[in-house]
């Protein structure tokens, strides 16, 4: 029996509780040191953790606050992406497709819009006033305050004549409303320096303007390739005077569709089919758009019948005639329609 004496440690081996393979392994000695590693190894972790941390929020922030679309034109747009997964907008009306700029400016959608013949034609059918006889192109009746310019300090006459007249074009005055005793004197008291103006001064004045007018719109004609128009004879009830009016209608530069009236004039009896050819030509010369017209529109009178036909005559000199002149002469619907009711 061998009996071990206490001092005697030479056969036993206490084995050490950290190992020195371990990465947290340090003496005795060192164990100051290894406490500081171990807790610089720990900040130095949490110290990333943050990082990224902050990187995926600063991510998710960049992508809260991408720009939100403002432009109108998105009312007008749908966003898809092609079968290479590009973005590209497509618009609403005339489905055209755009590719999406690096920059992201929309400009090119807006002059889009500008021209899209679908929208415009939408526009104009919701649009009434479009549709209706348009004024002369001064203000209306409805003027905005703001439009007027101010007050110089010096008081025009002749630029006052101006507005008169106008003001009583607009609102279909007699010449005479100028004449009246309580306007001169509510005008001369807006202003001292005010003198009366005559009814043939202000007569002279409204041709005034109507010839400025008359100029510009035949500049506007020389834009305009086709025009049609449309023709109406009647009755007055009174003197038994025979009037004819012209009017020109024609598409504009923008898709919109514009009318005006062309002339209005007394056909003396008999109101022949040559006669309303010879006041039809002599309407298209003055305005310069003989050789414009597609299509005339009549009602089924017999004297329009012969009125187209010489009127045909006239217009061959100076063109040629779509389908030789067979979609020239364009039956009032309307008239038919009531000739229908009332036979």
């Amino acid at each position: 029996m061998n009996i071990e004496t206490p001092g005697d440690t030479s056969s036993h081996h206490t084995p050490s509780v950290v190992d020195s393979t371990s990465p947290i392994f340090c003496s005795r000695e060192d164990t100051s040191e290894c406490k500081m590693d171990y807790v610089d190894s720990s900040i130095n972790k949490e110290v990333d953790n943050i990082e990224n941390t902050d990187a995926i929020a600063t991510n998710d922030d960049v992508q809260k606050s991408k720009r939100s679309k403002t432009s109108q034109v998105w009312k007008h747009f749908e966003e898809s992406k092609d079968q290479d997964g590009l973005i590209q907008f497509f618009c609403k009306h005339c489905k055209h497709v755009f590719k999406k700029p690096s920059s992201g400016a929309t400009s090119h959608l807006g002059r889009h819009l500008k021209s899209c013949s679908v929208k415009l034609r939408a526009d104009a059918l919701e649009n009434k006033d479009s549709l209706t006889q348009s004024h002369i192109s001064f203000p209306t009746s409805s003027v905005d305050s703001l439009s007027v310019p101010a007050f110089s300090g010096k008081f025009d006459m002749e630029k006052v004549k101006i507005e008169v007249a106008k003001w009583i074009m607009i609102h279909e005055y007699a010449f005479s409303a100028v004449e009246d005793e309580w306007y001169n004197v509510m005008m001369k008291m807006a202003n001292p320096e005010w003198m009366p103006i005559s009814r043939a001064m202000i007569r002279n004045q409204c041709v005034k303007i109507y010839e400025s007018e008359k100029k510009n719109l035949k500049n506007e004609f020389k834009y305009v390739n086709k025009m049609s128009i449309t023709t109406d004879c009647w009755k007055s009830k009174n003197k038994k005077i025979e009037y004819l009016v012209i009017t020109g209608h024609w598409i504009d530069q923008n898709w919109r569709l514009q009318k005006r009236v062309l002339n209005f004039v007394e056909v003396p009896p008999p109101r022949r089919g040559v006669d309303i050819a010879n006041v039809i030509w002599r309407c298209l010369e003055d305005w310069g758009i003989e050789g414009k017209i597609h299509t005339v529109s009549v009602d089924n009178a017999s004297a329009n019948d012969s009125a187209i036909e010489n009127l045909k005559v006239f217009i061959r000199s100076k063109k040629k005639l779509l389908c030789d002149g067979s979609l020239f002469h364009v039956r009032c619907c309307a008239h038919i329609r009531r000739l229908f009711i009332y036979t």
